[in-house]
């Protein structure tokens, strides 16, 4: 059986501990971009009222994709009124990100 040295054994510890702060870093950048992300959600929302924002969130913000059924269950809307909403919250936020360069307006 090979046997490693102590210097090996070191080396090889170095590494996996490198290798754990790298990772570590990526997760913190991560975070960061998530961060930073709903930093601009929130800054884009802030011309939306509030059944825009509650049905965006509901939409996109969770864990699954909601359906505009159970988003209008939520609301207390019908549902094709729900994906008007939405239809017409993504048009403001496209056009609040791409400005002018946002065709479907």
């Amino acid at each position: 059986m090979l046997e490693l040295t102590t210097e090996a054994q070191i080396c090889c510890k170095e590494a996996l501990i490198e290798n754990k702060e790298t990772k570590i870093e990526n997760k913190g950048n991560e975070i960061e971009r998530i961060k930073q992300d709903i930093r601009m959600f929130e800054l884009y929302t802030r011309e939306l009222n509030d059944i825009e924002k509650e049905i965006i969130k509901a939409r996109y913000f969770n864990k699954s994709k909601n359906s505009f059924r159970d988003i209008s269950k939520k609301v207390n809307y019908a549902k094709s009124y729900v994906a008007r909403i939405h239809d017409s919250a993504i048009k403001e936020l496209a056009y609040f990100i791409f400005g002018e360069d946002a065709i479907y307006l």
